[in-house]
């Protein structure tokens, strides 16, 4: 869960570089040097631990790509959800058929506490993303981004206290250099999006002012 939570969090600066790589999005100094934190996190606990992270290299690089693939598709995101449920349909279906063929899967043959558990599982999953769909259209990109990080905060908290996964300090200096990486990036965020507010403004005012 630890190793989750680290993926949760690259996540968002995994969509930057993928913007800057495919996009060609330009990034700023200040972002520049909140991603090389992000990556040299990474780059700790890999060299600390002799292998690469792969739980949370593939859960950031997968949100990251697909949130790069629903940015340029051409599809709403109702419609693309939709389309992409379509798609995957066919293989879930195939994949819940086998293991109920081969006694080996959980719903049914798991009891009914299991069985509704997972029935409502989808509920559980399609819900908040309807709402955070509904959400991102009633508040700012800066405040949709801050929340972002809700997620792996929380899971983070839950593996340290609930489940008690061992925290070595390569974790807390793995994790500091990407919150730090993280605070930068808001932090740049915020001040440049209030300075173009600002010109924004002033740019108003001295069209529509009266000479």
């Amino acid at each position: 869960m630890i190793e989750t939570s680290l993926g949760y969090f690259l996540t968002p600066l995994t969509s930057v570089l993928l913007g800057v790589v495919f996009l060609q999005e330009r990034l700023r100094a200040l972002q520049r040097a909140a991603v090389m934190l992000a990556l040299s996190g990474v780059l700790w606990l890999t060299l600390r631990y002799s292998h690469v992270p792969w739980l949370a290299m593939g859960l950031c690089l997968s949100f990251g790509s697909y949130g790069l693939v629903r940015k340029v598709a051409p599809a709403g995101s109702l419609v693309g959800y939709f389309l992409e449920t379509l798609f995957i349909s066919p293989f879930a279906t195939v994949l819940i058929l086998s293991l109920l063929v081969s006694n080996s899967g959980s719903f049914i043959q798991a009891g009914a506490r299991i069985s509704l558990l997972l029935f409502f599982a989808g509920l559980v999953t399609i819900v908040p993303r309807l709402w955070f769909a509904a959400a991102a259209r009633s508040i700012s990109m800066t405040t949709l981004g801050i929340l972002e990080y809700a997620t792996p905060t929380i899971i983070f908290f839950l593996s340290t206290f609930a489940y008690h996964e061992p925290v070595t300090p390569d974790h807390l200096i793995a994790f500091g250099l990407v919150w730090l990486g993280i605070v930068i990036y808001g932090i740049e965020s915020l001040t440049h999006e209030k300075i173009a507010n600002q010109l924004q403004a002033k740019c108003r005012t001295c069209i529509f002012s009266p000479p």
